[in-house]
């Protein structure tokens, strides 16, 4: 890979010609990315600095946690999302010569008007969790700073989501702040509804950047656990209430 110059007096055209077509990237652990062409441009750049966009290339798919199911013993439940428009990514932003660093974030995706949802009968305890396959693309700025000297930068985010749901099992469970706990009747249901939303750390994890994800729940997008016990059990929220429009990971408990 050539590098762009950073002097101020050259062409962004013509520097830009110094890419090749097609690029392998290589993240933190060492997964191979292959390039296969041009990703779409953002709709605004992630440095307000950046000027235009040199080149961009398609890292291909990444899956990225959108949504999770704790489940302890006598619960289930399931987990549905549509159109990735309900979600807000962080954006990778690094400088020419330095690390990476979150750079905003996005919604503005490529949206399909797929749902994909799992069974509506999750098996009980365990921790279900669900990884959208997004496309991610790869940025090349030519950025205007301070004392009027032009810089290389580049960005990494998700562009679209393909319409698919990855499954897994485990990791880090959701904490309880034991003053979020909330009742659920026997037999009973809780959902998470609409603008209702859950922060997941971590969820981005692409050319050694990771960022984080945030779902809101909206019209098509669900979380549901159902109380299948003979008495009244609880939720609990880790940094919230159960019901609050601020993000917070959901615990059943025993």
């Amino acid at each position: 890979m050539s590098a762009l110059s950073a002097e101020g007096t050259e062409d962004p055209d013509q520097v830009a010609q110094e890419h090749p077509a097609v690029m392998v990237l290589s993240g933190h652990s060492e997964k191979a990315f292959s390039a296969q062409g041009s990703a779409p441009s953002p709709k605004r750049p992630a440095d307000p600095n950046c000027m235009a966009i040199l080149k961009s290339e398609d890292l291909g798919v990444i899956n990225t946690k959108v949504g999770e199911v704790h489940l302890d013993r006598d619960w289930n439940g399931f987990f549905s999302y549509t159109t990735s428009r309900h979600s807000s990514f962080q954006v990778g932003v690094r400088p020419a010569g330095q690390g990476w660093s979150v750079g905003g974030s996005t919604s503005s995706l490529q949206d399909s008007q797929a749902t994909s949802a799992s069974s509506h009968e999750l098996a009980p305890q365990q921790l279900h969790n669900f990884a959208a396959d997004l496309k991610y693309g790869r940025y090349f700025w030519r950025c205007y700073g301070r004392g009027a000297q032009w810089y290389d930068a580049e960005s990494v985010q998700p562009y679209t989501w393909k319409g698919g749901l990855l499954p897994s099992l485990g990791g880090p469970e959701p904490g309880c702040n034991p003053a979020k706990m909330s009742a659920v009747v026997d037999h009973g249901e809780f959902r998470r509804s609409e603008k209702q939303s859950t922060t997941y750390d971590n969820a981005i994890s692409v050319l050694g950047f990771s960022g984080s994800a945030t779902t809101t729940i909206a019209q098509g997008v669900e979380t549901h656990w159902y109380n299948k016990a003979d008495r009244v059990r609880y939720l609990c929220g880790e940094r919230q209430n159960i019901a609050s429009h601020r993000p917070t990971r959901i615990r059943s408990l025993p």
